[in-house]
């Protein structure tokens, strides 16, 4: 049987930014692995924050009573087998328009609480499935590390949804690799190694971590990098006349 999966890109640049081009490539992987796969690119839908009156738990069974994009989203999210969100890590998180679709879930599941050891968390509205979470992140930083806090915040979540956290797809310094990629350097173990990594998740549930490491690998030299990136800042600007 074909896994379901549910992709949300909550990048502001949609399928054109550096977060869409890798979560493209695994996307592209998981198709491989016969998964089928719903894609939501958040930029070009409207969805509100949560007005936090809770009236889909308390008034309407379910149902936001907001009348937005979010019908779309909650039948998919009911039958799916993975989630993969996909965000580029603004302010150590995820971004704005990703969080307002998370925190508008809340009708999926119901009001009441559930307790196992020191964790408590709702249950699933529907019967209990096994569901598998992923993250797919990018960012202009050198060091994987800037990514421990939004893969923190995604284990809770997996936590609370009742899911298991597969892994994560994380590019640093990714304005690096994408420019590098078109202009044809060697970084395609890169891109085969998103689409391998998705495959696997399609066919067995799980990625592999020699994988990831491969996805997050160093492509440029740091401090390179750094003055790279500061000079073609410092061009911009001067060119816009801001500074001298």
């Amino acid at each position: 049987m074909k896994r379901q999966v549910v992709a949300f890109n909550g990048s502001p640049n949609g399928p054109k930014g550096n977060t869409g081009f890798l979560l493209g490539q695994f996307i592209e992987g998981l198709k491989e692995g016969s998964a089928e796969v719903t894609l939501f690119n958040l930029c070009d839908m409207n969805i509100k924050p949560c007005l936090g009156d809770l009236a889909c738990w308390l008034r309407t069974d379910g149902d936001c009573i907001q009348n937005d994009d979010m019908i779309k989203i909650l039948p998919v999210m009911q039958k799916t087998d993975i989630i993969v969100f996909a965000s580029p890590l603004y302010v150590d998180g995820m971004t704005g328009i990703l969080k307002n679709t998370i925190d508008r879930m809340i009708p999926l599941v119901l009001p009441f609480v559930e307790v196992m050891g020191e964790h408590m968390w709702h249950p699933w509205r529907n019967e209990k499935r096994e569901i598998k979470m992923s993250l797919v992140s990018t960012c202009g930083f050198w060091k994987i590390e800037n990514f421990d806090p939004l893969v923190a915040h995604m284990k809770a979540m997996a936590k609370n949804f009742s899911a298991e956290y597969v892994g994560a797809l994380l590019r640093p310094h990714a304005p690096a690799f994408r420019t590098m990629h078109q202009s044809g350097a060697p970084v395609d173990d890169i891109i085969h190694a998103a689409r391998t990594a998705g495959k696997e998740l399609a066919e067995t549930g799980k990625m592999k971590d020699s994988d990831l490491q491969v996805v997050s690998r160093p492509v440029i030299e740091r401090d390179e990098y750094v003055d790279r990136l500061n000079e073609l800042f410092g061009e911009i600007l001067e060119k816009k006349g801001k500074i001298n």
